[in-house]
């Protein structure tokens, strides 16, 4: 656990958690059987599991974030450039979509949940080979392959990819994204159905 700095920060263990709060220019963070939470950060972040959940609040900057058996829940993050990705497991993005952002949340075995402020401006290409597509405002689709489309928001400055193999992905208003469990299980319960 590391609290408070204001530097650089790289962590890594094989069977423990990883909490830290604080970190400035490149915070590395790397587990391989525990969770890994990160807040109040700034600069390039890099956070990782393998086995367990990833779960990063309240930072700023580029974003990478990856689990293998686990969710990635990402709050309240200010980044041009942000990517998640897990196989086994949901993400979910409750964040700033800047002008010329880029995102990419990326699941095989889980869903995505993404919110999206009213008056963003961004094309969003969606992807799911055995999942679902819900949209809690209305969307009109400019090209669409199977369950491949793409379509636009506002002018659409920024880009957003969103990929699902078998799971739903879901775009929702901030302040709607699903309850997480707190037992640090990955997926989702019964009251992520809406």
């Amino acid at each position: 656990r590391v609290t408070g700095t204001d530097a650089a920060v790289t962590v890594e263990t094989v069977s423990g958690d990883v909490e830290v709060t604080g970190g400035n220019e490149l915070v590395s963070l790397r587990s391989v059987e525990g969770s890994v939470t990160l807040a109040g950060a700034k600069g390039k972040l890099d956070v990782g599991s393998v086995n367990s959940d990833v779960t990063v609040r309240d930072v700023s900057g580029d974003l990478q974030a990856e689990t293998v058996n686990g969710a990635v829940l990402l709050e309240k993050v200010q980044s041009d450039n942000v990517e998640a990705n897990t196989v086994n497991g949901d993400v979910v993005y409750d964040g700033a979509i800047r002008p010329n952002g880029r995102y990419r949340f990326v699941t095989h075995n889980g869903d995505v949940t993404m919110a999206i402020a009213e008056g963003a401006s961004a094309l969003v290409s969606v992807s799911t080979f055995q999942g679902d597509f819900e949209s809690a405002f209305p969307v009109t689709l400019m090209e669409r392959h199977g369950k491949r489309f793409d379509f636009t928001l506002g002018g659409g400055s920024a880009r957003i990819d969103l990929e699902s193999f078998g799971g739903t992905i879901r775009l929702v208003r901030p302040g709607a994204l699903p309850v997480r469990r707190s037992d640090g299980a990955g997926g989702h319960d019964d009251s992520d159905e809406r």
